[in-house]
Order: structure tokens, then sequence, then C-alpha cells
């Protein structure tokens, strides 16, 4: 009799644990770990000159005309292999600035503290994986100020165990 009672007791434990294990199986046993998952990823640089902009060999400023396009391109270069991280690119026209040296004066870190934004392109977001060409698109105004104004261009990165800006740019000059 005490060994039917201890076998009944050990049936009712064995299936209150089973009970258990099925309502939270991941208690149950240790859930394996996922490692990494590692790709083929891409930097992307962004080219400065916008592709309707004249340099004149005189000047440090790129040239443009009221009502032009500013188009920017993001170009994919291999860098090497890693985790999957979003990347967004931002593009911003800022200004305007009264010469050439005072908006060479200002960091690019510190551009959109120093003047309002003109115009902005919509933010374009892809990943590390992806080896796609990218544009993006400014259309200036027809009646700016014609002065002096900064490209300001922005890539975030958020995930591969790295989340940041890096901020860069170049001083265009629109004239009447």
């Amino acid at each position: 009799m005490v060994k039917q009672k201890a076998l009944i007791q050990w049936n009712g434990l064995l299936g209150i644990g089973l009970l258990l294990v099925t309502l939270f199986p991941g208690c149950a046993s240790p859930i394996p770990h996922s490692q990494p998952t590692y790709s083929h990823v891409y930097g992307y640089n962004y080219i400065h000159a916008p592709a309707n902009a004249t340099l004149p060999s005189d000047s440090n400023y790129y040239l443009l005309q009221p009502g032009n396009q500013i188009i920017v391109t993001w170009q994919p270069t291999t860098d090497g292999a890693g985790l999957h991280a979003l990347i967004t690119f931002f593009v911003k026209l800022i200004g305007p600035f009264s010469s050439f040296e005072t908006a060479n004066q200002v960091l690019p870190n510190k551009v959109e503290e120093a003047a309002p934004v003109v115009v902005s392109a919509l933010p374009i977001q892809i990943d590390n994986w992806t080896n796609v060409t990218r544009t993006s698109i400014l259309d200036l105004p027809s009646q700016p100020i014609a002065d002096y104004y900064w490209l300001f261009e922005r890539i975030c990165q958020q995930g591969d165990g790295v989340s940041g800006c890096v901020s860069g740019g170049l001083i265009l000059r629109i004239t009447a």
C-alpha cells in the first residue's frame, strides 16, 4: 500500500511537471542561442558634387541656379562581412550664409544649428546587405536668396553592434 501511495504521488508530480512544461515550454529546456548571421556588407559614400552644379576653376564652392535640382548619389562600396544594420541617408540645404568664409567656419556637425533648412529630401532607408545605388533629390526654390549654402549630408546606422551618424557636406553658391 505504501508503494502504491508513493507511485500515485510520483505520477501526480510527473503529471504536474508535464502540465507545466506544456504551459511554459521555454522553461522546460535551455533554448539554444542562435549564432549571429554574417553577410557581405556595404558601406555608402555620398557623391559630393551635385550632378548639375559647376565648380569654377578659381573657387572652392559649386554654383547653382535658382529652380535647379540638386541630385546626390549614395554609392555602395564593399565593406567586408558583418551583421545586419539599417542605414538612413539625409540631405538638406541649409543657409543662407553671407560669405564663403562664414559658411566655411561652420563645422559639419554644427551646420543644422547655424542656419535654417531651406529644403530637405525625404530620408532614404536601406540596409547594409543591399548593393543598390540610391539618389536624393532636392528641388531648389525658384526664388531663394542668392548666397552661400551648405549641402548637408548625414548617414546614420543602427545595428551591427554600432549606432551613430556621420555628417559632412559641401558649400554651394546659388546665384541670381
